[in-house]
C-alpha cells in the first residue's frame, strides 16, 4: 500500500472514530506525510500530544472561567504549549515548498485572529489522531 493511500486510510479510520468529517483533513494528511517521509514520527506524536492538550485546557477554560490562581496557570500552560506547537509545526513543514509553506503558514501560523481559529480548529482535528491512538493501545 502507498503511503498516502495508507494516509488515507488511517484518515477514514480516526474519523469513524471521532464519528465526524474533518474540516482539515488535508493538512491532517499532509502533516502525517510530511513526519513519516522525514522520519519525524516523534516531533508528530509532540505535536498531536500537545493538541489534545490545548484542546482540552480551552474546554476546561471555556467552562470554569474564572481568574482563580488554578485557571491563571492553566492559561499560561495553554499559551507555552501553543507557542511549543506552533514551533514544532514550522518544523515540520519548514522544508516543504514554497507553495505548501506560504499556504500552512498564511492558514494556520500568521499573527491574526483567523489564523489563530484556523490553529485551534486544526489542533482539535489531530487531538483526535492522540484519542485514536491511546484507544487503540488501550485494545491491545
Amino acid at each position: 500500500m502507498s503511503p498516502l493511500a495508507s494516509t488515507t486510510l488511517f484518515l477514514n479510520e480516526v474519523e469513524h472514530f471521532a464519528q465526524r468529517k474533518f474540516l482539515f483533513r488535508d493538512e491532517m494528511g499532509l502533516l502525517i506525510e510530511l513526519s513519516e517521509s522525514r522520519g519525524m514520527k516523534k516531533l508528530f506524536d509532540e505535536i498531536i500530544f500537545f493538541a489534545k492538550f490545548i484542546t482540552n485546557a480551552q474546554q476546561i477554560l471555556k467552562r470554569i472561567g474564572s481568574d482563580s490562581d488554578e485557571v491563571l496557570k492553566l492559561r499560561t500552560e495553554l499559551t507555552e504549549n501553543l507557542e511549543k506547537t506552533s514551533t514544532l509545526l514550522r518544523t515540520l513543514i519548514k522544508e516543504s515548498s514554497d507553495e505548501v509553506k506560504g499556504s500552512f503558514m498564511h492558514r494556520f501560523l500568521a499573527f491574526n485572529q483567523e489564523s489563530l481559529n484556523n490553529l485551534f480548529s486544526l489542533l482539535r482535528e489531530l487531538s483526535w489522531i492522540k484519542n485514536y491512538s491511546l484507544d487503540k493501545d488501550r485494545q491491545r
